[in-house]
């Protein structure tokens, strides 16, 4: 009916990935912006009261079911007790969207970062778990982690390998040991 006032149903639309957080008659949702219809019954993800739960229509009007995407942390740990220079920032990954593992410079004395690894004792080689490339792996948040799920990755320190080269400046000569 012509302006009467109708509360908003949580109908309980889902979408894989993300979290209904009510409806707006823009379709193209933007928080802060657009109107946010909540149902009474719905509760609000910070616990407020829900955002106009009720609806006064003058006219025919569609309502777009709004979604908040998934999101997980990926935290990076240097896994040593040794110094290391660099840092490396949280990464958000949305659910369902590949994210290159940065690349970015971590350095340690005498190694070089080798990869990421799901646990912290990771063995190359011994070792079957999960293993990220920096600058060539990608991560995709899949269903085998949970919302606002914080994923820990480790360091994997290789010793680097150095070469010393002996110029005998023309002489002849050998060395012992």
């Amino acid at each position: 009916d012509r302006n009467t006032e109708h509360d908003i149903k949580d109908l309980s639309p889902s979408c894989k990935g993300h979290t209904f957080i009510g409806w707006s008659p823009d379709m193209k949702y933007v928080e802060g912006e657009s109107l946010l219809y909540q149902s009474a019954d719905l509760p609000t993800e910070d616990g407020s009261n829900p955002v106009n739960p009720k609806l006064i229509a003058t006219q025919s009007t569609v309502l777009y079911a709004v979604y908040r995407q998934h999101t997980i942390t990926l935290r990076f740990f240097s896994n040593t007790f040794d110094t290391v220079t660099g840092v490396v920032p949280d990464l958000i990954v949305p659910y369902n969207q590949p994210t290159l593992i940065p690349n970015i410079v971590y350095e340690r004395d005498g190694y070089g970062l080798y990869a990421w690894a799901t646990k912290p004792n990771y063995e190359i080689g011994v070792d079957t778990s999960l293993v990220y490339v920096p600058g060539e792996d990608w991560f995709t948040f899949g269903d085998s982690y949970t919302d606002t799920e914080v994923v820990e990755l480790y360091a994997i320190w290789v010793v680097r390998e150095i070469s010393l080269t002996f110029d005998f400046g023309g002489g002849v000569g050998t060395l012992n040991g």
